[in-house]
């Protein structure tokens, strides 16, 4: 498998029951969702499992909701598969879902964040004036034009979602929304009403905005561990300064979710795992790039045919962590010329390394936890021997362990 992306939905991927089965057969899950419910000083957790999906679709309800779904799935995902993203992108409320998973945001605060983020967007709203609509077409400058020509006529209606080269969305108030829709049915392929609650990523949410900027500067942001991709200008974060910034603009502007693929597409990424509940991201992305491999966590069947492709891709990066381990035993200069501690310190190890690894190519599997010690140890007793210096083993270490994502296992290994 070559570059993957972890991608995270937004709004309107809620449904009663989301995660429930995350919550009864996994810890880190449960801990999650009980925590949630602390932080936000109400029992979301009932209202997921078991509630009104009326009362769930509301904004500041949906948002912390699927946040926490969207978590809990993350870090099941993480503990279960040894599986590194290349890149994270998150549709709307899902870049914030990417950006708390990349470590950017902590969750707690994200959490809190998530929550006042709806609210401010129900404050907005006013009263039920704003809807949303999907709209599937070849053309999208047909309905572009359309948005221009309500506008003109005093009305509030814009493109706030660019999810794929023949699906966009409007946003705006609901007497607007439903003249460029009555206006454009004959000239698209299909319509289709949002389950939403207010109409995102239009002007009529700048208040939302503006409050949620203020929201914003209340937080502690840092770097994150991978690369997020933002909805505003589909290109990554540069630095984590810039969060509050874009995460208050892109309650207003539209969601570039298609450029935002088209770029990881261009970076090289040939593997998506749709990380939240239902699997809205997965299916755009299947029907844009039918020659990609888009896989939801939500689906059993993709579950299996991801197990499947990462038996055999743990293999080679195993089997690359031992040959690093070769190459590193090899390439390091020597400053001991004693011919029997070289034997003994270099040279045998070094063998026992390198069958570890002719085993592995041999019989086609990933190594075992005590092949990845004794590779380590062997690794060790080969640089104290040649006298290389501490900070030059640290190097080559840090290096080696790239290709493992529970190195944390082994690193108290090279600190006895």
């Amino acid at each position: 498998m070559s570059k993957k992306a972890f991608i995270f939905p937004g709004q309107g991927s809620q449904y009663i029951g989301m995660g429930k089965s995350l919550y009864e057969n996994y810890k880190i899950a449960k801990d999650i969702f009980d925590e949630s419910s602390g932080i936000l000083n109400f029992n979301l957790k009932d209202l997921i499992f078991n509630g009104d999906i009326n009362e769930l679709t509301k904004t500041e309800n949906a948002q912390p909701a699927i946040l926490i779904v969207s978590y809990s799935i993350f870090k099941v995902f993480s503990n279960e598969f040894e599986i590194k993203p290349n890149f994270l992108a998150g549709h709307s409320l899902g870049e914030i879902s990417a950006l708390t998973c990349s470590g950017s945001i902590p969750f707690h605060d994200a959490l809190r964040l998530v929550r006042q983020r709806g609210l401010f967007m129900k404050e907005a709203a006013k009263s039920d004036i704003g809807i949303m609509k999907s709209i599937i077409c070849e053309d999208k400058t047909v309905v572009e034009n359309e948005c221009e020509s309500i506008r003109d006529l005093g009305e509030e209606v814009v493109i706030s979602n660019y999810n794929s080269s023949k699906q966009i969305v409007i946003s705006g108030t609901k007497k607007a929304v439903e003249m460029v829709a009555d206006n454009v049915k004959d000239k698209v392929k299909k319509i289709i009403n949002l389950e939403v609650s207010a109409p995102f990523h239009s002007p009529i949410m700048e208040s939302a905005s503006n409050k949620f900027g203020e929201e914003l500067k209340k937080y502690n942001y840092k770097k994150g561990i991978y690369t997020v991709i933002s909805n505003t200008d589909a290109k990554p974060y540069d630095n984590f300064q810039e969060i509050k910034d874009k995460l208050k603009n892109q309650i207003i502007l539209p969601v570039q979710w298609n450029q935002s693929i088209e770029y990881l597409v261009k970076q090289g990424v040939t593997c998506f795992i749709e990380m939240g509940p239902k699997k809205v991201l997965t299916d755009m992305i299947k029907k844009s790039y039918p020659n990609m491999l888009a896989l939801s966590c939500q689906d059993s069947n993709d579950m299996n045919k991801l197990k499947n492709i990462l038996s055999k891709d743990m293999i080679k990066t195993k089997i690359a962590f031992i040959s690093k381990c070769i190459k590193a035993a090899v390439s390091t200069k020597n400053s001991n010329f004693n011919s029997i501690e070289y034997k003994k310190g270099v040279t045998e190890p070094y063998k026992k390394i390198k069958r570890i690894e002719d085993t592995l190519e041999k019989e086609e599997r990933r190594p075992n936890e005590s092949e990845i010690n004794e590779a380590i140890i062997m690794l060790k007793l080969i640089f104290k021997t040649k006298k290389v210096p501490i900070k030059e083993q640290m190097e080559y270490f840090n290096d080696i362990f790239d290709e493992i994502s529970n190195k944390e296992r082994f690193i108290n290994i090279i600190q006895e």
